[in-house]
């Protein structure tokens, strides 16, 4: 779901009324393609929603979650069972990885000069 939303931006915006209209009967092109979450998983997906917005972003661009807020948020939410403490950071990191992996792929420009520690590093081969 993440994937596809990061696809398709602006056009997910209007999601709930678009899906309206096809439960009304009207096809609606692109949502034929739109993953589902399953019920399992919403909640994880409801916790990195949450999280997403509290990242550190710097010069470099947007950084990981801190695990200090994944945990804060699973006290907020009194997850106190250390193995659902577990599930809660694996499933927010691994969805925290797709999008930096996404925002990483925007940010490359192809030709765009590399910095000098990648041109150090090639010089020394």
């Amino acid at each position: 779901m993440l994937k596809f939303q990061l696809e398709h931006g602006n056009k997910v915006k209007n999601i709930g009324w678009l899906k309206s209209l096809q439960q009304s009967g009207v096809t609606v092109k692109g949502l034929e393609n739109m993953p589902a979450i399953l019920v399992e998983a919403e909640y994880f997906w409801s916790a990195y929603v949450t999280l997403t917005v509290k990242r550190i972003s710097n010069e470099r661009g947007p950084q990981p979650i801190q695990m200090s807020e994944i945990l804060a948020y699973a006290m907020y939410m009194r997850i106190d069972d250390d193995a659902m403490r577990e599930d809660l950071f694996y499933h927010v990191s691994s969805l925290d990885a797709v999008f930096l992996q996404w925002v990483n792929k925007k940010r490359q420009v192809p030709g765009k000069q590399q910095g000098r520690h990648l041109q150090q590093l090639r010089r020394n081969r």
